[in-house]
């Protein structure tokens, strides 16, 4: 399980801000759409009773207009979550690189502690035995 440090968190947070800053905006444009293409639509009929087919092509360029942005604007989004995804991975690849070294360490320092103790104790025990045959051979003689 991939832990997410604070910054990592602070960035995602800040990012999701953004996108969903972006989809407010967005959505206020849709409400400012609908509400252009309400007024548009009743302008366009009257127009059209009176015989204007240069008010439908208007209002078909308008639509266009409109569509065309909101495609835009649906892309922009789905870059910036893209791109959040893409920090959030390498954020969290980067934690498990950091633990990974860490873990590394802590197993690399437990080992060298281990070799430091048998070595003591064979010194120790080495010198017993040595002290016991000198003794030994100093009482034969």
């Amino acid at each position: 399980m991939n832990t997410l440090t604070g910054t990592t968190e602070k960035v995602r947070d800040a990012m999701l801000e953004e996108a969903l800053g972006e989809l407010v905006t967005l959505s206020k444009g849709v409400e400012e759409l609908k509400a252009s293409l309400g007024s548009a639509v009743t302008d366009a009929r009257a127009n059209i009773e009176k015989g204007g087919e240069l008010a439908a092509l208007r209002v078909a360029n308008l639509l266009d207009d409109r569509t065309g942005r909101l495609v835009q604007a649906t892309k922009e989004i789905g870059a910036l979550r893209e791109l959040l995804v893409g920090e959030i991975a390498a954020a969290a690849n980067a934690d498990s690189i950091r633990l990974f070294r860490e873990e590394v360490a802590r197993a690399i320092g437990e080992r060298a502690s281990t070799r430091r103790r048998d070595l003591l104790i064979a010194s120790g025990v080495s010198a017993v035995i040595t002290i016991t045959i000198v003794a030994a051979l100093h009482l034969l003689h």
